[in-house]
């Protein structure tokens, strides 16, 4: 799955396992969506997050105290082409390719109030970061009824982080500029990722869990207000929000 930021937050990898000396090729294509916003645990309105949400940028020439656009809705596309190749009963080659669309629509506040502007959309779209790595089958049980599979996996900062797109201005004007962090395509980061998946299967039923931890070199573009205000999410989804 990916997070509106494009991260990815799961890697269809490990599911399923080739013969030794074997290559397998596949795709995943999740869908996600989101609207609303929500500070802290609570729900605010557009107009409350830009009387209230701190500006990162204020101090800078012509930056406001406080956020004057935010989104209200948003949606994330992804394809995952991905590939492993087995060389060996225990360990397997992998790599990840993701090709990634992503649209949020923003709502832009005159600059001195909480008067709305109105909104315009946003979209980027192309090669995100493309993983590679190797997994380590740890063990599996007869008829592979439980199994548990080791990720060692590098991100390469393959997408774009200098995407640009039409925004609609405080002072009520279409300018093309940079896009917000969380609409780049890539994380502008080499990182790593590793982790442990567990799944299981009885004849025509299967089930699995997959944790990691992802290990992130310094980021190179400040994340506007990341900690800020997050879109709203379906119930049991753990999504990285934008509050652009």
């Amino acid at each position: 799955a990916v997070g509106i930021n494009g991260r990815v937050k799961y890697l269809p990898l490990a599911w399923a396992w080739t013969p030794k000396t074997s290559f397998r090729k596949n795709s995943d294509s999740p869908n996600h969506q989101f609207n609303g916003l929500i500070q802290g645990s609570n729900s605010i309105s557009s107009a409350t997050a830009v009387a209230t949400a701190p500006n990162p940028f204020f101090g800078d020439p012509m930056q406001p105290p406080t956020l004057r656009v935010v989104p209200k809705e948003a949606q994330a596309d992804v394809i995952f082409p991905f590939a492993n190749f087995a060389i060996s009963d225990k360990f397997a080659l992998v790599t990840l390719a993701p090709l990634i669309r992503k649209e949020t629509v923003l709502e832009t506040f005159n600059a001195p109030g909480t008067a709305s502007l109105g909104t315009n959309t946003v979209t980027t779209t192309g090669l995100g970061d493309i993983k590679f790595g190797t997994i380590f089958k740890a063990f599996n049980s007869d008829n592979n009824r439980h199994n548990f599979v080791f990720d060692i996996v590098f991100s390469a900062p393959t997408g774009s982080i200098t995407e640009e797109d039409n925004n609609l201005t405080p002072m009520n004007t279409i300018v093309k500029s940079r896009l917000a962090y969380g609409m780049q395509l890539g994380s502008g980061t080499w990182d790593s990722l590793l982790g442990v998946v567990y799944w299981g299967k009885n004849k025509q039923w299967g089930w699995g869990v997959n944790i990691w931890r992802r290990y992130r070199s310094k980021v190179k573009m400040k994340r506007a207000g990341a900690t800020v205000i997050n879109m709203k999410q379906p119930p049991g989804c753990h999504m990285s929000g934008i509050p652009i």
